[in-house]
């Protein structure tokens, strides 16, 4: 399902991502002169299965609890009601109120919007420059498992005996009896 403005989900997830960096930017314990600094420009990249990347420029401007999001030549004035660590985020855009699910999925956002759902990647600018140099590696696989795991039922320490008998083996290290 196609949402009728796709370049608002980015938007949601630049907004999202900003507002994590300045929540970072606030933990103490900084050496001065080394504080955060967080820019204006990003890029929300997105890598389909084949792997061809997406990129859209985009640049966030704070103003208080405002945040004024340009993604594909448009603005979008978001702001956000309730915690950062919330998954089911509420708030306005352009004075429309609107519920979206957005989590962080170690790097990449997933951005769930009026049934459409997209994940995306914010950068920097530069990283976005050097992740466009970097060769996709696809999906791993499925992970051939020497026959050695064979012996996973049993909890015991080596070693094992045939037929996953196992001998139980006790040692200083061993947290079970």
């Amino acid at each position: 399902m196609v949402p009728a403005d796709p370049n608002f989900l980015l938007a949601l997830a630049v907004a999202s991502h900003r507002r994590m960096l300045s929540r970072s930017a606030g933990i103490t314990g900084q050496l001065p002169g080394h504080e955060v600094r967080i820019g204006e420009d990003f890029v929300a990249v997105q890598t389909d299965a084949a792997g061809v990347r997406t990129h859209a420029p985009a640049s966030v401007r704070v103003d208080g609890p405002l945040f004024l999001v340009q993604v594909g030549g448009r603005d979008y004035p978001i702001t956000f009601k309730g915690h950062v660590r919330d998954i089911a985020m509420h708030g306005e855009v352009g004075g429309k109120p609107f519920c979206a699910q957005i989590e962080r999925r170690v790097l990449p956002y997933r951005v769930t919007y009026e049934g459409a759902q997209i994940e995306v990647r914010v950068l920097s600018v530069r990283a976005a420059e050097l992740t466009a140099l970097m060769p996709f590696k696809g999906a791993a696989g499925p992970v051939e498992v020497p026959a050695i795991a064979d012996a996973r039922a049993c909890w015991w320490t080596w070693p094992c005996r045939p037929a996953n008998r196992c001998v139980p083996v006790r040692s200083s290290r061993s947290s079970r009896p």
